[in-house]
C-alpha cells in the first residue's frame, strides 16, 4: 500500500471504505489479517524451504500484475501457516511431492491435511485457490470439495490437502497443489506463464441439491457424439473404453503413475478432428474450452491459443457400455482430456498437457531429485517402514 504524500482524496477514501469493509467482513467471522494485493516481504515467511533452482533454465521472473495478485495470495497462506507446519507444506520445484499427489479418499505422503491447519490458513488456501481458478473453475471445485464430498461418505473439506514448490515472493518458477478425493490440482507458474496440470476432477454423486459441478463435462462429450453420422460414429467409437478408472490417472496410489506415460498409445485412435465438420469444431472446441477455463485468465486464453493452433492435429475417441460413457480428445503433444463414467452416478476426468517444452506437467521440473537437505529427510520417512506412522501424522 502506498502511504504518506502519494495518496489522493480519491484513493484516501477508497482506503477508507475497504477497512470499513474488511471489518464488517471481520465481524462475519471470516477476517484474513492482509489484504490480498499487499505485497509479502520474503522475510515475512518463516519456515520456507530454501531451493537451489541453478540446475534449473529458467524464465526471468514475471512482472504482470495478474501473477503478482496471485503470487501475493499465496505467500499470505504460507505467512499464516505455523511455523513447525512449514515442512508439510513447504517443498522445493522438482521434490518427489510434486508428483506424489492424489484423488483417492485418504492422505497422501506429505502436504498438509486442510483440517490441520488454523482457521485463517483455510481461509488463505480457498483464497489463494479463487485467485488461481476461474469463476466456474472454483465453483465446481467449491462444491465438489463440500456438499458433493460430503454427499460421497468418503469424508470432508478437511481432508484435502494442500502443498507449496518454491518461493511464490522471489521466485520466477513455482507451484500451489491442492489435491484429495476427487480434485487434484496442480499449479505451475513459470514466467509469465501459469498453467493447471495435471487436473483431475470427479464426482460421486453427480448432483447435490439440484447442483451439478461438472454438467458441462458430463453434456458436451455426448453432444459431440451424438452430432457426428452413422460412419463417423464408427470411426470415433472404440469398444471396452468404459472402466474403473480414465487411462492417464494417478492410479489408486499417491504417485502419478500417469507421469511418464506413453501417450502415443492414443495416436490415430478415434476420428480426426480434422476432418470434423464446422459445427462438429465448434461442440469438440466446447468440450476443451471447458477443462482449459478451469484456470484464471488470461492464462487460461493462452493455454487455448495454444492448443487451438494443434487442434487439426487431435483425435476424438468414444466407448458406450449401456447408460456409461468415456470420451477422449488427444492431441499430440499438446493436450490430453479424459472422461469416464467409472459406475453410475460417478465420473473421473483428467487433462494433461504434453508440451516438449513449457506447457507441460509439472514443466522441467517433473523428476529431479530434491537439493533439500528437509526434503530428502521426508523421503526417507516415506521410503522406511520403519517411519511409516510418522508420514502419515
Amino acid at each position: 500500500m502506498q502511504t504518506g504524500t502519494g495518496y489522493t482524496f480519491p484513493r484516501l477514501v477508497v482506503s477508507i471504505v475497504r477497512l470499513f469493509t474488511a471489518a464488517i467482513f471481520c465481524l462475519g467471522g471470516a477476517c484474513l489479517a492482509h489484504d490480498s494485493d499487499e505485497p509479502i516481504a520474503d522475510a515475512q515467511i518463516e519456515g520456507i524451504a530454501e531451493c537451489d533452482l541453478s540446475q534449473f533454465k529458467l524464465q526471468p521472473r514475471s512482472d504482470s500484475e495478474d501473477l503478482e495478485h496471485i503470487s501475493n495470495a499465496v505467500a499470505q497462506f504460507l505467512q499464516s501457516v505455523a511455523t513447525d507446519q512449514m515442512s508439510r507444506i513447504s517443498y522445493c520445484l522438482g521434490d518427489t511431492e510434486m508428483y506424489s499427489w492424489t484423488n483417492v479418499p485418504g492422505r497422501r505422503p506429505g502436504g498438509a491435511r486442510l483440517g490441520d491447519l488454523s482457521e485463517v490458513s483455510q481461509q488463505r488456501a480457498w483464497q489463494a485457490l479463487r485467485s488461481l481458478l476461474s469463476q466456474n473453475g472454483y465453483s465446481k471445485v467449491e462444491l465438489l470439495a463440500t456438499d458433493i464430498e460430503r454427499a460421497s461418505g468418503a469424508g470432508t473439506v478437511s481432508d484435502y490437502t494442500v502443498a507449496v514448490f518454491g518461493n511464490p515472493v522471489i521466485d520466477s518458477a513455482w507451484g500451489f497443489q491442492f489435491d484429495g478425493h476427487h480434485i487434484a490440482l496442480n499449479f505451475l507458474v513459470h514466467g509469465n506463464d501459469l498453467i493447471l496440470a495435471p487436473l483431475f476432477l470427479g464426482s460421486q454423486p453427480l448432483t447435490i441439491n439440484g447442483k451439478t459441478p461438472l454438467q458441462n463435462e458430463i453434456r458436451l462429450g455426448r453432444q459431440l457424439f451424438e452430432a457426428l453420422n452413422a460412419e463417423e460414429r464408427k470411426l470415433a467409437t472404440v469398444q471396452g473404453l468404459v472402466r474403473r478408472d480414465v487411462v492417464a490417472g494417478s492410479g489408486s496410489g499417491h504417485i502419478d503413475q500417469s507421469k511418464n506415460l506413453d501417450y502415443s498409445i492414443f495416436y490415430d485412435v478415434g476420428i480426426p478432428l480434422a476432418d470434423l465438420s464446422e459445427s462438429q469444431r465448434e461442440l469438440s472446441n466446447q468440450l476443451v474450452q471447458e477443462y482449459l477455463f478451469n484456470l484464471s485468465k488470461p492464462f487460461a486464453d493462452r493455454v487455448w491459443d495454444w492448443v487451438e493452433g494443434n487442434l487439426q492435429n487431435g483425435f476424438f475417441t468414444f466407448s458406450q457400455l449401456r447408460d456409461r460413457i468415456y470420451y477422449r480428445i488427444y492431441i499430440p503433444d499438446t493436450i490430453l482430456i479424459e472422461y469416464d463414467d467409472v459406475a453410475t452416478d460417478h465420473i473421473h476426468t483428467v487433462t494433461r498437457l504434453l508440451d516438449k517444452e513449457s506447457r507441460s506437467d509439472y514443466g522441467p521440473f517433473a523428476a529431479v531429485p530434491s537439493s533439500n537437505s528437509i526434503r530428502v529427510l521426508a523421503d526417507h520417512y516415506r521410503s522406511s517402514p520403519d517411519h511409516n506412522s510418522v508420514a502419515g501424522n
